[in-house]
């Protein structure tokens, strides 16, 4: 049971959010890292095609794994099949979407500000937030949005659900909130490597505010996905970054004046 068309639409749009987002954003990577002998033109088409190449294989083995353990995307079916707009499954998805994502979204930036942005080194705040908004808010919708949901809810945490369920024996809802977590906690440390690549310390509060602040939003997105589909995943992820970005936006200029 593999659906080719479906796969073939969200690599399409995994590979198209990360064309929009990750270009600039290895710009502003490689300025604050200083000089480097390979042409800057090269880094970023050969990074492009690299975290495209992971993303549709990503979505290769979420395509294949998601519905063996039940999990959707309703919208995006709809539309392969010729229902128009889809507007009778986003309408189902999109309440708990909204709600639910501002909640995370309130909670992640009362954490971010309140508790871990304190702590963290002037350096580093000034350099992750450049990097964020480096991207644009388009750009931060396309990649946050979009391309992580697509490798981390529907590639990875597919592909544990059917593990552990599948595979391990673990009844449904306890294998799949495994799956969640776990996907949720990789989710976090997958973001150290963008952080070490900038030239930032990886300390103890860098650490924390990865795993902690991206492992609960993915619990939101998680249940999301599993409970209404992929569309609501990704409304609920984007909303983090709708409100986040115009905030870090004033805060870093302060940052690096």
């Amino acid at each position: 049971m593999f659906d080719l068309s479906l796969f073939l639409l969200l690599s399409a749009l995994a590979v198209a959010a990360i064309v929009i987002a990750l270009p600039r954003h290895v710009t502003s990577l490689l300025r604050l890292r200083g000089e480097t002998a390979v042409p800057v033109r090269l880094v970023k088409i050969g990074a492009t095609f690299q975290q495209s190449l992971m993303a549709v294989g990503l979505v290769a083995a979420g395509t294949w794994a998601a519905p063996r353990v039940g999990l959707e995307a309703p919208w995006f079916s709809a539309i392969l099949r010729g229902e128009g707009l889809g507007l009778s499954y986003a309408v189902a998805q999109l309440p708990a979407a909204l709600i639910l994502g501002g909640l995370g979204t309130a909670a992640f930036l009362w954490l971010y500000y309140r508790i871990f942005r304190p702590r963290m080194a002037a350096e580093a705040v000034s350099r992750t937030e450049e990097l964020r908004n480096s991207m644009g808010l388009v750009g931060r919708l396309a990649m946050g949005g979009v391309a992580e949901e697509l490798m981390f809810r529907w590639g990875v945490m597919s592909v544990l659900a059917w593990l552990v369920i599948s595979v391990g024996g673990l009844p449904s809802v306890l294998g799949m909130w495994v799956a969640i977590v776990v996907s949720g906690v990789l989710f976090g440390v997958g973001h150290l490597p963008g952080v070490a690549a900038a030239g930032i310390s990886i300390t103890r509060v860098i650490v924390a505010a990865a795993v902690v602040l991206n492992g609960l939003v993915a619990l939101v997105f998680g249940w999301l996905f599993w409970q209404y589909g992929l569309l609501a995943a990704i409304v609920a992820h984007a909303l983090v970054h709708a409100f986040w970005h115009p905030l870090e936006r004033p805060r870093t200029r302060v940052n690096t004046r």
